[in-house]
């Protein structure tokens, strides 16, 4: 009865993940195990049609259920069973049916882990683990998403349950169904076929010279190389596509600065963030490991019984599979991804929390009222309560919109450009996101001055933003915030606070200003700088630019032509700095944008340049927004200095 209600628990959360935005616009990797989903409907061929999840069981689970769906629709009328029209777009169900087949993925695994639990120590054990892992907020995201992380962490569960039975009776049909795991794990990713790992050195601690024992394990590969060249009949394409994929990895790894040597600190940053152990459990699991290491050679003390050697075995498998599957990793690519790494959590689970058993079990020894029925009750509520909150709160964080949220759709329906709103924002107003919002905003388009507070900043500045976003409880403070709102009438601005079950967050106060063109967006032309040995970009501003006028940039900028370890694209314009703001950064390129300025007298040239050497096919973009000036702000404003970009030029 545990165990159905944390499947029931595990299940709930991962179907709420699941449901908001029945898209494509959701998540981004899905569209690409869609277009193996639409070439299995139209030619029913197992070849697939994106290399990134190339394997036929990353697709055609999900694949059969939405055609049976479909069959449904065209045979026995039920509309809501449509899921794709004309063989082209995809129908929010079809979403929907994806998502659900990894939702079971996820939610068999917390069974399997239950399993691998009550073998390795006893069913309290398991139960504690299926409840862990089915609040991971990483496990719960993969398991909603259809990619084929669940498809992996299920395969590698599995097969390690397989290969712990099979060390434990030793018989040949035992070895050939681990070695069936072992593939299906390896279909899942490819890196999943580490998990043979485990067999291995199960094997050669329950006997290295056993000669039985090796032909067994030489029968669990055979039969896992068999079924996985039929599972995935254009397997020897693999190795290329991997190729691939490594030079796509250490693209992005340049983009974001990371390096092979900065992948043990990811590595250790994932495994203790809020997204999957936190810093209490992932100490517990690593000292959870280290315990069980040198238990394997640890001899018995006085009144202790010596482990067996096939609860050696164990333990060894237990605690070989999570460094080498990391290690591995780590020196496979410079690109750190968290859903790559996953498969080790289960077992970084099962070690922390036999850690905490064992304490428990010395602790009672020593001190008979901890056994006690109140004692114990009051424990197990506080242990469910620890290890099954993370993925409620996640859950709760994601599909609730914070007032954050409610903020910026406010702001973006007011006047002004509908990409690239300057928005100045107290930093104290900004909670952490969540990972995937629900809200539809997308919070790339603006670009953000953030200030401790807003009285830090002079009110021309603030004038010239299309927008303000405060706490509520400064209005409190001084005058100053209140005095912001006297400038604007009451349809601009919006106090948004927190309601259970709708909105989270601080309360806050969103103001947006009336930010208007004076005259279209005008592009410049952009020329190479004569004898620069980095890449560098100048242009005459257009001639409906005069002196005095209010102006910005937006900027389009490809990595090309970027440092990307510290991207600093430098722009001048008449002779002067103009700071640059981030607001949308992609695979190709980064877009930023300037807030508003007065245009000094200066040279009448803009001029781009970076730390990278020129590139001739680089296209970098820079275009001119001439807008009318905030009212009241040719009276604010004494000199020409004020309210100007800083820096030289």
């Amino acid at each position: 009865m545990a165990l159905l209600a944390i499947l029931a628990f595990g299940g709930f959360l991962r179907v709420q993940y699941a449901l908001p935005r029945l898209s494509a616009h959701r998540f981004w990797d899905e569209r690409y195990n869609f277009r193996n989903v639409r070439k299995v409907l139209r030619t029913w061929s197992v070849e697939p049609a994106s290399i990134y999840y190339p394997s036929p069981l990353q697709t055609w689970p999900q694949a059969l259920v939405i055609a049976g769906s479909q069959w449904l629709h065209d045979e026995r009328g039920v509309e809501s069973a449509e899921t794709i029209r004309n063989l082209r777009r995809f129908t929010p169900t079809a979403y929907l049916l994806a998502r659900m087949v990894s939702v079971a993925y996820g939610t068999l695994t917390l069974a399997l882990l239950f399993l691998t639990g009550r073998r390795l120590v006893a069913p309290r054990l398991g139960l504690a683990a299926a409840l862990t892992l089915a609040a991971v907020p990483w496990h719960v995201h993969a398991s909603a998403v259809f990619k084929p992380d669940a498809l992996l962490v299920l395969g590698v569960v599995l097969a390690f349950h397989l290969s712990l039975r099979a060390l434990e009776r030793g018989a040949a049909l035992d070895y050939v169904w681990a070695g069936l795991g072992i593939s299906l794990a390896m279909s899942g990713k490819v890196m999943g076929g580490l998990v043979a790992l485990p067999l291995v050195v199960g094997t050669a601690f329950v006997g290295w010279r056993d000669r039985r024992r090796l032909a067994l394990l030489a029968l669990a590969g055979v039969s896992s190389l068999a079924s996985f060249l039929v599972l995935n009949p254009y397997a020897r394409y693999y190795l290329p596509w991997v190729a691939h994929l490594q030079r796509d990895y250490a693209m992005r790894a340049e983009q974001k600065g990371m390096t092979r040597g900065s992948m043990p600190r990811e590595l250790v940053e994932y495994l203790s963030g809020p997204y999957v152990h936190g810093h209490v459990f992932a100490a517990l699991a690593a000292l959870g490991l280290v315990w069980l290491t040198v238990g394997l050679f640890r001899r018995a003390g006085p009144g202790e019984d010596d482990l067996s050697a096939s609860r050696r075995a164990q333990r060894a498998m237990l605690v070989v599979f999570p460094p080498l599957y990391a290690g591995a990793y780590l020196l496979s690519t410079p690109h750190f991804k968290g859903n790559n790494v996953l498969p080790i959590v289960p077992f970084t689970t099962l070690a922390g929390l036999w850690l905490v058993w064992e304490i428990a079990r010395r602790a009672r020894a020593r001190l008979p009222a901890l056994g006690r029925p109140a004692v114990l009750a009051a424990g197990a509520a506080a242990l469910v309560v620890w290890l099954g909150s993370p993925g409620t709160l996640y859950v709760y964080r994601t599909l609730l919109p914070s007032t954050y949220d409610r903020a910026l759709a406010f702001v973006a329906r007011g006047p002004g450009p509908e990409f690239g709103k300057t928005i100045v924002i107290e930093e104290a107003a900004e909670p952490e996101t969540a990972w995937e919002g629900t809200t539809g905003v997308r919070r790339r388009t603006p670009g953000f001055v953030r200030v401790e507070r807003l009285d830090e900043l002079d009110t021309v500045r603030l004038d010239r933003a299309d927008a303000e976003i405060f706490l509520e409880k400064r209005l409190g403070d001084t005058g100053f915030y209140r005095d912001r709102l006297a400038r604007v009438g009451d349809r601009n601005v919006r106090t948004i606070r927190p309601e259970w079950l709708e909105v989270r967050g601080p309360p806050l106060v969103a103001v947006r200003h009336a930010r208007r063109l004076a005259a279209p967006a005008m592009a410049l032309e952009l020329s190479p700088c004569r004898r620069s040995e980095v890449s560098c970009y100048t242009a005459p501003l257009p001639r409906d630019i005069g002196s005095g006028d209010l102006v910005s940039f937006l900027l389009s900028v490809p990595w090309k032509v970027l440092d990307r370890v510290a991207p600093s694209p430098v722009l001048h314009v008449a002779g002067r700095v103009w700071p640059l703001i981030e607001v949308y950064r992609d695979g190709r390129q980064l877009t930023l944008i300037t807030e508003r300025h007065r245009l000094g007298k200066g040279p009448r040239r803009a001029r781009l340049s970076t730390a990278r050497p020129h590139k001739s096919d680089a296209v970098v973009s820079v275009t001119a927004r001439r807008w009318r000036q905030p009212r009241g702000a040719e009276h604010a404003v004494a000199n020409d200095r004020e309210g100007d970009p800083v820096g030289g030029g």
